[in-house]
């Protein structure tokens, strides 16, 4: 029905969008909303700490940082994005792609922050098939870098309709290789209502459930049945994301490791901890085959990798510096959730000294109070109570990455 001008035409910018879009301030909008519903006293900074906030509670609440969970260190995770036509569609500013791919770059660096010694490998999928941007790595910068590069031709680059099938298939090629000890995960970030495959993408589903492949699908629209039911049928979640702020609190719930699937036994797993070199020539590393003067010897064979954490190329060993191993450690035992309440006139957070005017959250172990700041920093960066450390009786009962 074109009903929105006149003649029965649709009034349309230069750049194709409707105009009455551009009349509205989402962002503005929903800060308004908020700020009515808390009764107009919350200003902006306070919104934001809030979100940060609410955040790591609904984490909590889905027992994110329950200890009592048998949790996956050595994760192998492949992210998949839909680099379809639907991307280009504008109902999230400035596009969907642009959306999509800053949250996944945001994504990569809390998760390497995280979990040091899991691994990445990035997938897009247009045009009826997928294509591996990076295969399993745990650098970083090698993703976004790539992520950054077909962003800035996502004019040209999100066409056609994408294959799910295709993606899954791809990503479960390199997943096979992974030790039965390693969690494989799969992270779809989904913008299309349809997918074009070339076969049954139940007999895929399947496969990835023979294989313990967690699956989960974020999704920019709506629902989709096999959306939801990849992620039923090997575990995982399925969720749509309601703004652009929301695409990336979605993808940050799974920088977490998840409960691993009944499948997985645990394993004692042999690590090695290689020596830094630098040399005056530089040499060929046995990783990448490349021309480098800086590198790790192996304690094993003593071959040359040029990065960390990586597995030897040479004999298999698993290579890794002691600070990835203390990093990974506070996911076996992480902080307890603090206790709201009231702050109490005159009070400071224990850790910033900041007056507690509004909010205020208390260890139940060492009983100080922190703001709310110090409070998400706390659980989210940290990972160790300040409270507890200082004090000589708590700090005994409270396991720290610093007593790895």
């Amino acid at each position: 029905m074109d009903d929105d001008g006149e003649g029965g035409h649709v009034h349309q910018g230069a750049d194709g969008s409707y105009k009455w879009l551009g009349a509205y301030q989402w962002a503005d909008l929903s800060s308004a909303i908020a700020a009515a519903a808390a009764g107009g006293e919350m200003d902006s900074a306070t919104l934001a700490a809030r979100e940060r906030d609410d955040m790591r509670r609904r984490h909590t609440a889905r027992g994110m940082f329950k200890s009592a969970v048998q949790r996956g260190m050595h994760r192998h995770v492949f992210l998949v994005i839909d680099f379809s036509k639907s991307m280009n569609e504008i109902d999230m500013k400035p596009s969907r792609i642009t959306v999509a791919v800053n949250a996944c770059i945001a994504f990569i660096k809390e998760f390497f922050a995280q979990n040091p010694i899991s691994q990445i490998g990035v997938i897009i999928t247009r045009n009826g098939i997928s294509e591996k941007l990076t295969d399993l790595s745990g650098n970083p910068s090698r993703h976004i870098d790539q992520i950054e590069q077909l962003l800035a031709k996502s004019a040209v680059c999100a066409t056609g309709e994408p294959s799910l099938q295709n993606a899954l298939l791809s990503a479960s090629a390199s997943l096979k290789y992974v030790p039965h000890y390693g969690c494989r995960e799969i992270i779809s970030v989904m913008a299309s209502l349809t997918t074009t495959d070339p076969g049954n993408i139940l007999d895929t589903v399947a496969l990835l459930k023979k294989h313990s492949v967690r699956c989960s699908v974020i999704s920019l629209t709506a629902e989709v049945f096999i959306y939801k039911h990849l992620a039923e049928q090997t575990g995982g979640t399925c969720a749509v994301a309601l703004n652009d702020q929301h695409v990336q609190q979605l993808l940050l719930e799974h920088v977490h490791p998840p409960p691993v699937l009944p499948s997985i036994v645990a394993q004692i797993v042999k690590m090695g901890f290689p020596t830094q070199i630098l040399e005056t020539t530089a040499t060929f590393c046995a990783c990448h085959k490349k021309l480098n003067t800086r590198g790790y010897l192996c304690p094993q064979c003593g071959s040359k990798a040029c990065e960390l954490p990586i597995e030897c190329a040479v004999c298999g060993l698993m290579l890794l510096s002691s600070p990835h191993l203390a990093r990974t450690y506070h996911h076996m035992f992480p902080i307890v959730t603090f206790k709201e309440q009231r702050p109490k006139p005159g009070g400071t957070c224990h850790a910033c000294m900041a007056p507690l005017s509004k909010f205020m959250y208390s260890c139940p172990n060492c009983l100080q109070n922190f703001c709310i700041d110090c409070d998400a920093y706390i659980h989210d960066s940290l990972h160790n109570c300040p409270g507890c450390e200082m004090s000589p009786s708590t700090k005994s009962t409270t396991p720290t990455a610093s007593s790895l």
